[in-house]
């Protein structure tokens, strides 16, 4: 809810590369796009956030007629699972501290998350994230349109449903990356989700063994595995 520039006012406090740093520490790269890199998006090809960023976000913040009088009151809404409660309580804090926004933060066990995030009426942010299914754009951007059941915060526009569209019945891939690219846009300008980091996955793999590829979609087959020693003869 609320403006496209109180919006833009919250995602321009967040410092990602704190974020990521500080509070998650695992190697996570900070995110400026719901698309990572590989799928045509900004990825983690942002610019941190700067005095200058701090400075716009307070004007816009005012604009929208809040002050230290009157602050914007948030509830956030997170899963009880230790990182993200931790996540959700940094971000909550740079808001206060950059504006002075007033965040109380829900966390729920999970189920509890599920019940209250299709109930937009009990929260005013969501923290939420995504894994996809298949290694394709749609699979991430599919999730903001109108009729998606996953678009629990009701984001709807026109445009943006019909790139998807269009994308859809495109069968010249660079002309169906650029649709996506412009969909994955369109929500950051309408500051529609502000994303935070792109995840990790790590594996511990002893020296002599050899074919432990990590794949973007973390499929990881045993048969392509082999001793070194043998390379090229699997496991099996």
């Amino acid at each position: 809810g609320g403006s496209v520039p109180l919006r833009r006012a919250l995602a321009l406090t967040i410092d990602r590369k704190w974020l990521t740093e500080k509070i998650l520490g695992e190697g996570q790269t900070a995110a400026y796009s719901l698309l990572p890199t590989s799928l045509g998006g900004q990825g983690a090809g942002g610019k941190e956030r700067t005095v200058e960023d701090v400075r716009v976000a307070r004007r816009l913040y005012s604009d929208a007629g809040y002050s230290a009088n009157h602050p914007l009151v948030l509830r956030l809404l997170c899963p009880t699972n230790e990182k993200l409660k931790r996540l959700a309580v940094a971000v909550g804090a740079m808001w206060h501290e950059a504006l002075g926004v007033d965040v109380q933060i829900l966390a729920k066990e999970y189920k509890s998350y599920l019940y209250l995030r299709a109930d937009a009426g009990s929260w005013d942010v969501i923290s939420a994230g995504w894994n996809a299914d298949f290694p394709d754009a749609i699979n991430f951007l599919s999730n903001f349109e109108s009729s998606n059941p996953q678009n629990v915060g009701s984001f709807k526009s026109e445009r943006f449903d019909a790139l998807l569209h269009r994308a859809g019945e495109e069968d010249r891939l660079t002309m169906r990356r650029d649709l996506f690219r412009q969909a994955d846009q369109l929500l950051i300008d309408e500051v529609v989700l502000v994303p935070l980091y792109f995840p990790i996955t790590r594996r511990l793999v002893k020296p002599v063994i050899g074919g432990a590829v990590i794949s973007p979609m973390n499929h990881n087959y045993s048969k392509y595995l082999y001793l070194e020693k043998n390379k090229g003869q699997p496991l099996s």
